[in-house]
C-alpha cells in the first residue's frame, strides 16, 4: 500500500513539474518582454523550417549529384521520415491525448485543431530527418540538422500546441526510426543484397545451362 501511495505522489509531482516546464516554454502574453519575439521565432520554426527541409530533400533527389550512394542516402532519409510519420500516427490513434489548450493550459499562439497531441508529429519527423543526417558523419551537416530539429520541437511547445513530453517522445521515436531504416537500407547493406542477388542469378543461370546440356 505504501508503494502505491508513493507512486501516486510521485506521479502527481511529475505531472506538476511537466506542466510547470510547459508554462516556462510557452510565452505568456501578460509578461511582455521577449514574448513577441519568441512567438515570431517559434512560428517561423514551426511552419517554414519543415517546408525548407522537404524542399531540400526533393531538390537533392532531382538536382543533386548522380552518384548512386548519395541517392541511396537521400532515399534512406525519406524512408526514415515516412516510417516515423506512420509510427507517430499509430500512437496518436492508439493512445490519443489532449493538447494543452484543450485542457485550458497555457496560451495557444497558433490556430490548431484539437487533434491528438501525443506524440508531436513535427518533432518525430524532424528528428528522424536529423538523426538520418547525423549518421552521414559530416560535422557541419550534423550541427545544422540537430539545431533545426531542436528548433522545430521547441516551437511546438512554445506555440502551445504540444506538451514537452510530446516532443521528447517524438524525438526518441524519430531517432529510432532513423536507426532502424539505416540498419535495413544502408548503402553497405544494399551492396551486399546486390551481390547476393547477382550470385543467385549466376547459380540459376548455371543450373539452367547444365540442364540444357543434358537435354
Amino acid at each position: 500500500m505504501s508503494f502505491l501511495t508513493f507512486f501516486a505522489s510521485w506521479s502527481a509531482e511529475a505531472a506538476d513539474a511537466h506542466e510547470d516546464l510547459f508554462l516556462v516554454l510557452n510565452p505568456d502574453p501578460e509578461t511582455g518582454g521577449s514574448a513577441p519575439a519568441l512567438v515570431v521565432l517559434a512560428r517561423l520554426a514551426s511552419s517554414v523550417l519543415p517546408e525548407v527541409v522537404v524542399a531540400l530533400m526533393l531538390l537533392g533527389l532531382l538536382l543533386g549529384p548522380r552518384v548512386r550512394v548519395q541517392r541511396h542516402r537521400l532515399l534512406i532519409v525519406l524512408a526514415a521520415m515516412g516510417l516515423a510519420w506512420l509510427a507517430a500516427r499509430a500512437l496518436q490513434s492508439l493512445w490519443p491525448q489532449p493538447r494543452p489548450f484543450v485542457v485550458g493550459l497555457g496560451t495557444p499562439w497558433l490556430a490548431h485543431p484539437a487533434s491528438p497531441s501525443f506524440p508531436s508529429m513535427h518533432s518525430t519527423v524532424a528528428w528522424a530527418w536529423a538523426a538520418s543526417l547525423v549518421l552521414w558523419r559530416k560535422p557541419w551537416v550534423t550541427a545544422l540538422a540537430v539545431i533545426t530539429a531542436a528548433l522545430i520541437a521547441w516551437s511546438r511547445v512554445g506555440l502551445g500546441v504540444h506538451f514537452p513530453i510530446d516532443v521528447t517522445v517524438g524525438a526518441m521515436l524519430g531517432i529510432c526510426a532513423a536507426l532502424f531504416t539505416h540498419m535495413c537500407f544502408s548503402p553497405l547493406r544494399l551492396r551486399w543484397m546486390q551481390c547476393v542477388g547477382r550470385r543467385t542469378v549466376r547459380r540459376q543461370r548455371t543450373r539452367w545451362l547444365g540442364a540444357q546440356r543434358v537435354l
